[in-house]
């Protein structure tokens, strides 16, 4: 008979494979299995001695597969609205990508093993290092300590409203990529319109040969421009996120 302090600590081992399945950083395929294993296994024993857990797992095969299964859908919704909000750095940088020319050109992102758009990487890996630098990563964890306050044990449900919630961070994402984008936008929107009128001055004029490097460079002035007042757009994401997380916590 397995004891009730072994399932408690299978029930928090669930959540925190959940959240480390999709929370940023976390799920990057650049860490290693075992190093991973490893962290999920400190982190199971060191939030399974503080987390507020007061409903003791069930000892029914069918039911603790059940709340087992609960464990990792709560774990993975926290890690999943981290990952939507952060994948607005990337919408951002593909839109700004299209806009300077760079739209064909792909770089191999090795934390998702695909290809990602140049200045999305180039954004996306800037903004994970501010996350990192602060303690974004410890908030994630403080919020999983937290989340046993709000959905205990085997508690999660699966509602109409969360369901909502998750569409509407969904729609976050890709406003916030465009209003990220938006100075380049602008930008680049004003320099088309300077070389139409410029080829309707001077028709000899090549628009597409000498606008295409006039474009990057005016695109690559604007985000070096633009990336001191993006740490106050990282702060501003970095918060949603932990309100999103709550919310859904507390739609569960």
């Amino acid at each position: 008979m397995i004891s009730a302090a072994l399932l408690k600590y299978v029930c928090v081992l669930f959540r925190i494979s959940g959240l480390f399945a999709f929370a940023p950083f976390f799920s990057s395929r650049v860490i290693p299995m075992y190093v991973k294993a490893v962290l999920v296994a400190a982190l199971t024993y060191i939030v399974g001695q503080s987390a507020f857990i007061t409903a003791a797992p069930p000892k029914d095969f069918i039911t603790l597969t059940l709340v087992l299964l609960q464990e990792f859908i709560t774990g993975m919704a926290m890690g999943f609205v981290s990952r939507l909000l952060f994948n607005a750095l990337y919408v951002a940088g593909e839109v700004m990508d299209l806009e300077m020319g760079f739209g064909m050109v792909n770089l191999f992102d090795p934390f998702t093993q695909a290809p990602m758009p140049l200045m999305g990487n180039f954004i996306f890996y800037f903004s994970l290092m501010v996350y990192l630098v602060t303690n974004g990563h410890h908030r994630l964890i403080e919020a999983l300590v937290a989340s046993y306050r709000m959905v205990p044990v085997g508690g999660m449900v699966i509602s109409d409203s969360m369901i909502g919630q998750l569409v509407q961070v969904f729609g976050e994402m890709l406003v916030l990529g465009i209003k990220i984008s938006a100075p380049v936008l602008i930008a680049i929107f004003l320099t088309d319109v300077s070389l139409a009128l410029l080829s309707r001055a001077v028709p000899q004029l090549n628009v597409f040969i000498n606008g295409l490097p006039l474009k990057i460079l005016i695109g690559f002035g604007v985000i070096m421009l633009m990336l001191p007042m993006f740490l106050v757009v990282l702060d501003v994401l970095f918060n949603r996120i932990d309100y999103n997380n709550l919310r859904i916590l507390r739609l569960m």
